[in-house]
């Protein structure tokens, strides 16, 4: 080939490959600019794995939200709490995004959602869509940027789900669009070492925890020497870090190995929107119930469904029955695959096990599930609503003033995670109130004072409701009537928002409406800073005149309070 035909040849090439690479990408950053994340995919949360990434958007609302792709709303949720105004975008691929704590939508769509809200009268709705009916183009905007619902500042909250499965994907995967960079590996604090019950023991206890140090430039335990016998757990804490944010995040992959053999590695990914209360299994609950602090076990409970678990030796504990060292690594690796490890030695000592706790009656089944009954007290476990066998240790007392309406009932503790709900009954005492709305089943705290409300109703003589929580319980009164402030109800002309406080002390807020001229108007309601408030320039209402105004809020009991006052708009 000369030299002509050749350069030709290649001029050809690299135009073939200079076109793939400026083809324009399959998907397009949900924010711009893309700037940190407050949140990472799958960190640890309360209760849960975060879902997705929380895009900052410079603690401001009103950025502009676009469609990842091309494809379809299929839904759109307006809610005080929880993700706040939220869209969920259908796309043809089989994914599916969620779009969180936005402000508003674009006009268009705004108005379907007004619509509805007003028909239902209603802050709060939910609306399907048919494919089709609101498409979107990719790059397209939809939305506005918030902080609505349970968000802790301005940030768009980001999701990447498998929409057959209904599994929440890494949207790592689009980091190429997103471009974020990382050169801050993760990093291991601690090592917790439990025995299981009556087969292991560590340093002659049930449970011990260790933080890390370094020595001789490599981390290890700061414990020199950890004796231990048979079954023994490992969970760590760790959190990772990104350049250019003081956020914390959670690792993506741990690995365990004794004596060079993996024994566990996982690999957070892929969750089940169905399992990701199962996070309280993954992590030593009681311990992040009694510190705050999340450990994270290798170990797999008997019936956790999480499917995180890559490689995994028997459910993950492993036996120390040798009297000799055993050499043992953890490592944690993020996003960029940048890593942290701990090794530290174990040494087996033979030494009595502490007595197994002896087996009860009353035992559930966490696969199968059951009703555990008393004469004035009963709770039915469904199959799957815990990650392992449960003993109720059920004690009943005298409640200690006429405040309460039944015994203190106490059925496990707040250390043993529900997975689903469970039903609850209780028997009331002196059953003398002619409201029967006005009787509430209320969490009892160690200190005796009344906890949280769960939703009950009155059957029989009995209250029967639904809970996710063991502890305590008992049955009160609620006869207060919620409380109206008025934030800002005057100078309307100048400042058109009608600004009012709401909250209600026990069995919390069912419903609040607002009415101009005796007309239902819309107030939008932000329960983390319990406020309510309306726009006076989107109501078709005369202008530079008095007008009443009404405004009504009653709790889960029936109470109502009523606030009225003449504004001129």
């Amino acid at each position: 080939m000369n030299k002509k035909i050749r350069r030709l040849a290649f001029l050809i090439c690299m135009s073939i490959v200079g076109s793939a690479f400026a083809a324009e990408p399959e998907v397009a950053s949900p924010v711009d600019p893309v700037t940190t994340l407050s949140g990472s995919y799958a960190e640890m949360r309360r209760n849960h794995f975060h879902g997705g990434l929380d895009f900052r958007t410079g603690g401001q609302v009103n950025w502009p939200i676009y469609s990842l792709k091309d494809g379809y709303i299929s839904h759109i949720s307006i809610s005080s709490r929880s993700y706040g105004e939220m869209a969920i975008v259908v796309h043809p691929d089989g994914h599916s995004t969620l779009y969180a704590h936005l402000n508003c939508f674009v006009d268009s769509i705004e108005a379907i959602v007004r619509k509805h809200q007003y028909e239902q009268q209603k802050y709060e709705v939910e609306v399907d869509f048919a494919p089709g009916e609101i498409p979107l183009k990719k790059g397209q905007q939809f939305a506005w940027s918030g902080n609505t619902g349970s968000s802790g500042g301005p940030h768009l909250h980001f999701e990447l789900r498998d929409t057959e499965k209904n599994t929440q994907i890494n949207p790592f995967m689009y980091n190429h669009i997103f471009k974020f960079e990382d050169r801050r590996r993760p990093v291991i604090w601690g090592v917790k070492l439990s025995g299981i019950d009556g087969k292991g023991t560590v340093l002659g206890s049930k449970a011990r925890k260790f933080s890390t140090t370094r020595r001789n430039n490599k981390k290890t335990l700061n414990n020199g020497h950890i004796s231990v016998w048979g079954e023994i757990g490992i969970a760590i804490k760790s959190n990772d870090y990104m350049t250019g944010t003081g956020f914390t995040y959670s690792p993506r992959i741990m690995k365990l190995y004794i004596d060079s053999a993996l024994v566990s590695q996982v690999h957070i990914k892929d969750i089940k929107i169905s399992d990701t209360r199962a996070l309280n299994s993954f992590i030593d609950f009681a311990q992040q119930q009694t510190t705050g602090e999340f450990f994270m076990k290798f170990n797999k409970e008997k019936n956790n469904p999480l499917t995180i678990y890559d490689s995994i030796v028997g459910n993950g504990t492993f036996n120390f029955n040798e009297e000799r060292e055993y050499k043992v690594k953890c490592e944690v690796f993020d996003d960029f695959g940048l890593k942290d490890e701990v090794c530290f030695s174990l040494f087996g000592e033979k030494r009595d096990l502490p007595p197994a706790s002896a087996p009860s009656p009353d035992l559930i089944d966490c696969k199968k599930g059951g009703f555990f009954e008393k004469e004035d007290f009963l709770m039915y476990f469904p199959n799957n609503a815990l990650y392992t066998d449960f003993e109720p240790n059920y004690t009943k007392r005298h409640a200690p003033s006429a405040r309460y309406f039944s015994d203190i009932h106490t059925i496990g503790s707040k250390e043993t995670p529900l997975h689903t709900m469970c039903d609850i009954s209780i028997k009331i005492k002196n059953d003398t109130l002619k409201d029967k709305n006005k009787y509430v089943v209320a969490t009892i705290n160690p200190n005796g004072t009344v906890g949280r409300t769960i939703a009950a109703n009155y059957v029989d003589g009995f209250m029967v409701g639904k809970t996710r929580l063991l502890g305590s319980y008992a049955i009160v009164t609620d006869n207060t009537k919620p409380h109206i402030g008025a934030l800002h109800t005057k100078k309307l002309t100048a400042n058109p928002r009608i600004v009012l406080k709401i909250y209600d002390g026990l069995s919390g807020i069912a419903s609040y409406n607002g009415y101009i001229d005796g007309r239902w108007v819309l107030f939008e309601y932000d329960a983390k800073t319990q406020t309510v408030f309306c726009n006076l320039r989107e109501l078709n209402i005369e202008r530079n005149k008095q007008h009443e105004f009404k405004f009504v809020v009653k709790d889960k009991c029936g109470n109502e309070t009523v606030f009225s006052r003449n504004i001129f708009y």
